[in-house]
């Protein structure tokens, strides 16, 4: 059948070839280097402290003072002066910050490791070990000396669930502050070598001046981050000292729950080991494995949903190099995996090569016969330009039936400005009982490009309406969907507007049979101006057709036109409050009908807040509200009403012992005879006491208690303790 192509997409690619036509394609620039000696004796905080000292212990390390603005003003130098001294010796990699400022503007705020501010004051070190421009290690730092650290994928972003063993120490100056940063080689992976050759970075945060600056320059012209690190020489003959890391832990838990009216109590331990025959390998084994989280998570609104909702892991056993088995499509989720008894993962790399494999069996109740087991296996190779081509398996298997998925991916670069990424994926489900098999195909093809004022993404997913991946998250099947974003902002000089413009998102999906269902476009203006305050309005427009398969109600295909228009604005006036507040307006459908009624086009409102107030350094209160109405007769009378409160109030006793309460309300209200959703009233007060050394050492003490309502009132209350300590051998 001959098809034309429709405005819409004419529109969609008329953007997209304008932005290629106003990229700039400048000469790419020599990489920059740094050789940094090896010390005979290891740097001390207070040789920083002391002006008098300063110019003698900053001799024996390399020096960089070079920082370059990235926000607000590209290619501009930091605004405060910023020096960073680098060295090293046999065990440990050295990095002084010393950081210019006035002490009454710097803001810092004690809070638990890798819980930041975004307003906080803060320096980093990035270190790409194996220079392949694929991941590198974060290392980040307040001026109070919380620490934060992560894995940075290209292509995929920041990991912050990664946690390693190493120092930092902070001192306020007169004009600023310094900090020092230890970094144990066993606590890094690299690859066996008698020189070695990193990719570098090093950062400054100014947030109260929306300013970030990198040594060397991170341009916002170019796409992808690792690609111009600059290259860190002069490390020889250093030693990991590292065989082995056993993590013993053991947890009691009682528990009273008011359903049934009954109490219970138990114990149990574990074991965590990880193996690093060489710097570069690591073979991480668990027994018994505790996979409670002691930090719960961020709350989304799952009311009136078609699809999954995504939550990230958390659990230490799945972190480290958990990039290794990221995909474009997401073959493997390993919150999946819910009741193991036992696990095994290898990972590393070895030259242009990098694999990675996880083994493991779930007890989960509802697998069917109690038990499941689970194989990923991913294994992925360098080319030039950062850019490589990788494959990855990943399989569930138990008496009840098997599922597979398997398939090869890429990820190219074409000069500074061009990237792309394909992924072709095949699965194969088996029912164990009847011996039936269903095979279905996904593919996934995606392009960005971008310049100083301009930058576009086009995305085209095709997954199959047999594809399936239990070990996946592929929310939805049966579609063709081609998206593209498309972006112009404009930077004035000298102004307080530090920048604006619009994007558009345009989207259209089909099923496999070629048939349109839904169909999206929003435009956003925004603007940006100092101490991170952003304002925008945005409008979206769209259209859904829902199907009986869809909504049990409805006995044939019907075409809505849902809306919105609304606002955000997002401010951190000064140290110690920070707020972020959108409004929205329109209408959507009502998914989840009264039997017997069909899906409806109703008015939506939608509010979404975000309040952070630390009334001193130590105390943080984080506290989130969305609130969801769908309503009709002009919004008087409402289908639903959704509400969800959760807020965290934290006190950092010291840099290792911390209290904290986490209070959290939900609360749908439903017209029974308009919506099948039950209404539903919970409230959970979570508190937990922390002393936490060092990644695999700590104790925890938590009491939780919670009250909901649905036919009856129940409460439950539990009283949770957790202590783990980490043995290097």
């Amino acid at each position: 059948m001959k098809q034309t192509l429709h405005p819409f997409w004419s529109l969609a690619a008329g953007a997209l070839l304008a932005g290629a036509a106003m990229v700039a394609w400048p000469a790419a620039a020599a990489a920059q280097s740094l050789t940094i000696p090896r010390v005979t004796v290891p740097p001390r905080l207070t040789d920083f402290t002391d002006a008098e000292t300063v110019p003698l212990a900053a001799g024996n390390l390399a020096a960089i003072d070079q920082l370059v603005q990235r926000t607000p003003n590209d290619g501009a130098r930091v605004s405060e002066n910023t020096t960073v001294l680098i060295g090293y010796d046999d065990r440990h990699l050295y990095a002084v910050f010393l950081c210019a400022g006035s002490p009454a503007a710097i803001r810092a705020h004690r809070v638990n490791r890798d819980r930041i501010p975004q307003d906080d004051d803060s320096i980093a070190l990035h270190l790409d070990t194996f220079r392949d421009g694929r991941r590198l290690y974060g290392f980040q730092v307040n001026p109070v000396g919380v620490q934060v650290d992560g894995i940075y994928t290209e292509g995929q972003g920041w990991d912050l669930s990664f946690d390693t063993v190493w120092q930092a120490e902070t001192a306020m100056l007169t004009n600023g502050y310094a900090v020092l940063l230890t970094i144990p080689f066993r606590s890094l992976r690299f690859p066996p070598a008698d020189e070695h050759r990193w990719g570098l970075f090093v950062y400054r945060g100014l947030p109260r001046k929306n300013e970030e600056a990198f040594w060397p320059a991170y341009s916002i012209r170019y796409q992808g981050r690792l690609a111009y690190a600059a290259e860190l020489l002069g490390v020889r003959s250093i030693r990991a000292n590292q065989s082995a890391q056993l993590t013993p832990y053991a947890t009691m838990r009682a528990e009273y729950d008011g359903t049934v009216g009954a109490s219970t109590a138990e114990a149990r331990a574990g074991l965590d080991v990880k193996l690093t025959p060489r710097e570069n390998l690591v073979l991480d084994l668990t027994a018994h494995p505790d996979f409670s989280q002691v930090e719960s998570d961020e709350p989304q609104t799952t009311v009136n949903r078609r699809f999954e909702v995504f939550f990230p892991e958390r659990r230490p056993f799945f972190i480290e190099n958990a990039s290794y088995f990221e995909t474009p499509l997401q073959v493997l989720f390993t919150r999946r995996v819910r009741e193991p008894k036992f696990g095994a993962r290898f990972s590393g790399k070895a030259g242009k090569y990098a694999v990675g494999a996880l083994f493991a069996d779930d007890a989960a109740e509802d697998q069917g016969d109690g038990r499941s087991f689970i194989t990923a296996v991913r294994a992925s190779r360098d080319l030039a330009a950062d850019s490589h081509v990788g494959v990855i398996y990943t399989g569930r298997t138990s008496r009840a039936g098997a599922n597979h998925a398997g398939g090869a991916d890429g990820r190219w670069r074409f000069g500074r400005h061009v990237v792309a990424a394909a992924q072709v994926v095949g699965s194969r489900t088996e029912a164990g009982s009847s011996g039936a098999a269903t095979a279905g195909r996904a593919y996934q093809a995606r392009l960005d490009s971008g310049g100083l004022r301009y930058t576009s993404s086009v995305v085209y997913t095709d997954v199959s309406a047999d594809f399936h991946t239990t070990m996946g998250f592929v929310p939805r099947t049966d579609i063709r969907d081609l998206t593209t974003v498309n972006a112009v902002t404009f930077r004035p000089s000298g102004s307080r507007l530090l920048a604006w413009g619009p994007s558009v998102s345009l989207g259209r999906l089909w099923n496999q049979r070629g048939e349109a269902a839904d169909a999206r476009a929003r435009l956003d203006v925004s603007a940006d101006f100092p101490r991170q305050t952003r304002v925008a309005i945005f409008h979206e427009a769209g259209e859904e057709r829902l199907r009986a398969v869809d909504v049990p109600t409805l006995t044939a295909t019907h075409r809505f036109a849902p809306h919105s228009t609304g606002a955000t604005a997002a401010t951190a006036p000064f140290s110690g409050l920070a707020v972020t507040v959108e409004y929205a307006r329109g209408a959507a459908v009502n998914l989840n009908p009264a039997p017997g009624v069909a899906p409806e086009l109703a008015t939506s409102t939608a509010v979404a807040a975000a309040l952070s107030v630390r009334p001193t350094p130590a105390f943080t209160i984080d506290t989130t509200y969305l609130w969801s109405q769908l309503a009709d007769d002009g919004g008087l009378s409402a289908i639903f009403s959704s509400h969800l409160l959760r807020s965290r109030w934290n006190y950092q006793i010291t840099r290792r012992f911390s209290a904290r309460l986490i209070v959290s309300a939900e609360r749908l209200f439903t017209d029974s005879t308009r919506s099948s959703l039950r209404g539903t009233r919970r409230l959970n007060a979570d508190v937990l006491v922390t002393y936490f050394v060092q990644p695999g050492t700590a104790l925890y003490v938590g009491l939780n208690t919670e009250r909901h309502h649905l036919v009856s009132t129940a409460d439950t209350r539990q009283v949770f303790v957790k202590m783990s300590y980490g043995l290097w051998r």
